[in-house]
């Protein structure tokens, strides 16, 4: 069942950890819950902490806030989002060409986060981490149950 872009990550053998993708709660993953929604036979909106795939593939939607749509950078406070970069603003949506008036994620994340990081505070990421905690739980108890049938088959 492994493909494209994803597949070189998840196996059919039982592996001992799952592979969580993180999705923005966002228009750019409707084609994402679509898929999961044909592949599971149920509705996947974003608003389950997690969607068990299959073999070891999990999908964790960034938790839906007050607002319609969340993306992933939404968890940080505002303040650290309209932080300027030598007068450059951060495009939150990849899009920009224009380095001399814009900065990308890589640069938030190196420029920003990674010096202060002792000093944000990442309350708003509870929730994520949670249902990472729930997809750890989730995989331990259903990588038994694959592990039986895996050894069932090969005898």
């Amino acid at each position: 069942m492994p493909h494209g872009r994803i597949g070189h990550l998840v196996n059919q053998r039982v592996l001992n950890h799952p592979v969580i993708m993180v999705v923005d709660n966002d228009a750019g993953s409707t084609k994402v819950f679509q898929h999961l929604s044909n592949l599971l036979g149920v509705v996947v909106d974003g608003t389950a902490p997690f969607y068990y795939a299959y073999a070891n593939l999990y999908v964790v939607p960034v938790p839906k806030s007050a607002v319609k749509t969340t993306t992933i950078e939404d968890l940080f406070d505002p303040s650290l989002l309209d932080r300027k970069i030598v007068g450059r603003e951060f495009d939150r949506t990849g899009k920009a060409k224009d380095g001399t008036k814009w900065y990308g994620k890589f640069e938030f994340a190196t420029k920003i986060i990674r010096p202060e990081r002792s000093k944000i505070d990442f309350v708003r990421f509870e929730p994520l981490l949670d249902a990472f905690v729930k997809v750890i739980d989730d995989y331990s108890l259903r990588r038994v149950t694959l592990a039986a049938a895996a050894k069932a088959a090969a005898a």
